[in-house]
């Protein structure tokens, strides 16, 4: 460990030290420390806070309310530079949801990347209750946020939507919306952010197996894509058949190389959205390779 570490280590108070002691593993202390010097600087009080809760947040995974896998890529540790970090739920009850979103609140993930909800059944009012430290900056670093499987419907969609329309989450690059129960409200209410400058960074949006979105909300989305402006560097967008045929939709998807497709492994030269055909690298692959990677 550190001197940094050693020595915030020693001020911290002993009910705190003994309760991480127990809770922690040595290399998540030494990490948060780290990272703490490295993007900004915290006085102890707010040190002890974000330990707090990330030992609330233990705690919880400890008795079964969240199953909570933190992934660092660390490709200079001898530099100390941390590059990846990655957040992943794989179970979650509504104990674990408030751990999870104190910690948020707290800023206890300042460098983490990417934020995994994966078929956890998360209702939409728990989705939305981790909206509000998100908004903040809660994670000011992420660059993708998935939340498959889950119960979010136009509510999230529309609270979410309506959130960042002042610009926050704007490093975004991957949002994972597939397998939930959105419709066409809340697709119009995320075209209308899009419309007005919301996730300048976009590159991939997945609306796969949203049984609830036709028509009305492929029109919707189809008119924001027409202004060259609003998201400027999509070039992927996964939603179920037929809507990948919707007339509007795809000649907009042409018109800018952007791929619109179902998602499903396609033959060379199948694209329907105008992107070079014959190549397709599912995400999904490149993270089974990340899974084998040493968590903490």
């Amino acid at each position: 460990m550190d001197d940094t570490a050693v020595r915030l280590w020693s001020r911290l108070p002993d009910d705190i030290v003994a309760g991480l002691g127990n809770e922690f593993p040595l290399c998540v202390l030494r990490l948060l420390v780290r990272l703490d010097r490295r993007t900004r600087a915290l006085t102890i009080e707010q040190t002890e806070s974000r330990l707090a809760k990330l030992k609330e947040l233990w705690c919880a995974q400890n008795c079964g309310a969240i199953c909570c896998q933190l992934m660092l890529l660390d490709w200079m540790l001898g530099a100390g530079s941390w590059q990846y970090r990655r957040i992943s739920i794989v179970h979650i009850e509504p104990r674990g949801l408030k751990a999870l979103g104190n910690a948020l609140d707290a800023l206890a993930f300042p460098q983490a990347k990417e934020l995994r909800i994966l078929y956890c059944e998360v209702t939409d009012i728990g989705l939305r209750s981790l909206l509000p430290p998100l908004i903040k900056g809660a994670l000011p670093l992420l660059e993708e946020f998935h939340i498959k499987g889950n119960y979010a419907s136009d509510a999230f969609l529309v609270a979410f939507s309506d959130a960042v329309t002042g610009g926050a989450m704007g490093s975004l690059r991957r949002l994972n919306l597939s397998c939930n129960f959105i419709g066409n409200a809340g697709v119009k209410a995320f075209a209308s952010a899009c419309s007005c400058g919301a996730f300048p960074r976009l590159e991939l949006l997945n609306l796969v197996r949203n049984d609830q979105l036709g028509d009305p909300g492929a029109s919707d989305f189809a008119t924001t894509l027409e202004d060259s402006r609003s998201l400027p560097l999509l070039r992927e967008l996964l939603v179920s058949n037929p809507l990948p045929a919707h007339p509007r939709l795809n000649a907009a998807c042409r018109a800018r190389g952007i791929d619109l497709h179902d998602g499903k492994i396609r033959p060379a030269g199948g694209n329907q959205g105008g992107a070079p055909s014959g190549r397709l690298i599912r995400w999904s692959y490149f993270s089974a390779l990340l899974s084998l990677l040493p968590r903490f």
